[in-house]
């Protein structure tokens, strides 16, 4: 129940407030992950979104410099964690336990990741603004 909500619920509601309204719905709209079979589904679009969000992040750092890029990695970095600890160590925990650790360990990253890039993508966005 934890990690099907990390994957239709937290990674889509971060990726709505950063406007990626495609691969919200599309992680919204999975199944029920209840077993390890929805687990494999969701991990495909749990790939898609995480591609859709680092071009969407690596897009709103712009053609800046290299040298530049150390202030932005440091907000990125503030900003995943920010978005990490809203799911909590508890939905981790129950999520570990209900699927395989290996195939739950890779969606869970890549929720984070996820819920990481659309929050730099806003932080950058409101900093530009």
């Amino acid at each position: 129940m934890a990690l099907d909500w990390l994957i239709r619920t937290y990674a889509p509601t971060w990726l709505a407030a950063a406007g990626l309204t495609g691969p919200e719905l599309q992680l919204a709209e999975l199944a029920l992950v209840k077993d390890a079979i929805e687990l494999q589904e969701a991990l495909v679009a749990l790939h898609a979104a995480r591609r859709e969000t680092h071009a969407a992040w690596s897009s709103a750092l712009g053609a800046a410099r290299p040298a530049a890029w150390t202030p932005w990695a440091a907000g990125r970095a503030t900003a995943r964690e920010a978005a990490w600890r809203s799911a909590g160590a508890a939905a981790w925990a129950a999520a570990r336990v209900a699927v395989g650790e290996i195939a739950g360990d890779r969606a869970r990253a890549m929720s984070r990741d996820i819920a990481a890039d659309a929050a730099a993508t806003m932080s950058r966005a409101a900093r530009a603004g």
